[in-house]
Formats: C-alpha cells, structure tokens, sequence
C-alpha cells in the first residue's frame, strides 16, 4: 500500500517531467528540420574543407564546388550562402571575377521563387 501511495505521490512530478521532455523533444525536432532543409551539413562540409586547406592544390574544384552550393535555390538560406562565400574568399586566392560569379550565383538564387510564388531565400 505505500509502494501504490509513493507512486501517486510522485506522478504530478513526473507528469511534469514527461511535459518537459515532449517540449525539447518539440524543440530539437523543430531545429533538426530545419538543418534537414537547409542542406547545413553540405555547407559546413564544404567550410571545413576551405579552411583546412583541402583546396589548396585545386582551387578550380574549389570555386566549383562553392558555385554549386551558392547557385542552388533550394539549399541554404541567403545567410548560409553568404558565410560560405566569405570563407571562400578568406580562405583562397579568390579572383576577382571569381567573387563576381559566386555573388551572382548566390543573386540568381535568391530571386528565383518557389511554386507558390514567393522567393526562396
């Protein structure tokens, strides 16, 4: 009898307890889909990779890969797309035509629009 009144004793507490877990459960799936949706670990891969040095030998691959990431409207929001460049130009001997053609792309994927109609970024 007292196992049944410590149990009904402590489920207010847990009952609390349980309403905080869903919340950050909540939370976290909230964030994780929104990583999901802007393909973060594709830019931060390619970041590391820049400030590494893993470009060193071949900016040309360098400059691609950034474009790909950069002209792609569905990746990445305009704040994404503008730290990759700024560790692009920080980390290579970037051209200027080259920074030209980065920020064109990014612009380019800026004004394109969903189906609906709305921009992208």
């Amino acid at each position: 009898a007292t196992d049944l009144a410590t149990a009904v004793d402590s489920l207010p507490a847990l009952l609390a307890q349980k309403k905080q877990l869903e919340m950050h459960t909540s939370i976290l799936q909230a964030v994780m889909n929104q990583v999901a949706a802007r393909d973060v670990p594709q830019f931060f891969e390619l970041e590391i990779s820049l400030a590494t040095g893993s470009y060193r030998t071949d900016p040309g691959r360098a400059k691609q890969d950034a474009l790909k990431l950069l002209s792609a409207p569905n990746k990445g929001n305009v704040e994404d797309k503008l730290r990759l460049l700024v560790v692009f130009v920080l980390t290579t001997n970037a051209k200027t035509a080259d920074v030209d053609e980065l920020c064109a792309a990014i612009q380019s994927a800026m004004d394109t629009t969903t189906d609906e109609g709305k921009p992208r970024l």
